[in-house]
């Protein structure tokens, strides 16, 4: 009895050859050299809280916030410039550092919870220093400051002394 053998072709949807194949479609699509995945998607990357990304963000410089947006992907802006600490290569992709991350997500109003999550593992880890944290938060807005110190006094990372909030009063 002759077997015959069919072949199927499986798409990359179905079965992505790369487990954040989505991620790198979006980062290669707002432009490899100027853009970084940030946001919620690097929470998601770096696996420092439990947040679900309902769309992809990577962020480039203001200049080109005319960049067309596939479906699915949320280009964001930065008028702060990333400085050299801030963006990493993880999986073969520019993503923004830990400390980064957690202050755009935060500022951007990911839920508070999530960033509360977002630090503890981050400083276990060694991925980002108390103080500078804190440093970092101060140069955004007061809640966004606000929130930091507090996730920082909840692990028992406050240092010396807590930095005054001296952010800008927005939100």
């Amino acid at each position: 009895m002759a077997c015959s053998r069919t072949t199927s072709r499986v798409t990359s949807r179905e079965y992505p050859s790369f487990p954040r194949e989505e991620v790198l479609a979006a980062w290669l699509a707002a432009g490899k050299d100027i853009a970084v995945v940030s946001h919620e998607s690097a929470l998601d990357l770096l696996d420092l809280s439990d947040v679900i990304p309902d769309v992809l963000h990577p962020t480039v410089p203001r200049s080109r916030r005319y960049l067309p947006a596939p479906p699915g992907v949320k280009i964001r802006t930065t008028e702060r410039p990333l400085r050299p600490g801030d963006r990493i290569i993880r999986s073969g992709m520019a993503i923004t550092s830990a400390i980064r991350t957690i202050l755009d997500a935060a500022e951007a109003g990911t839920a508070p919870e999530q960033i509360e999550l977002a630090v503890a593992p981050s400083v276990e880890r060694g991925q980002v220093l108390p103080d500078q944290l804190r440093r970092d938060a101060a140069e955004r807005s007061r809640r966004v400051a606000a929130l930091i110190n507090g996730a920082l006094w909840r692990i028992g990372a406050y240092g010396t002394r807590l930095l005054p909030v001296t952010g800008s009063p927005r939100d």
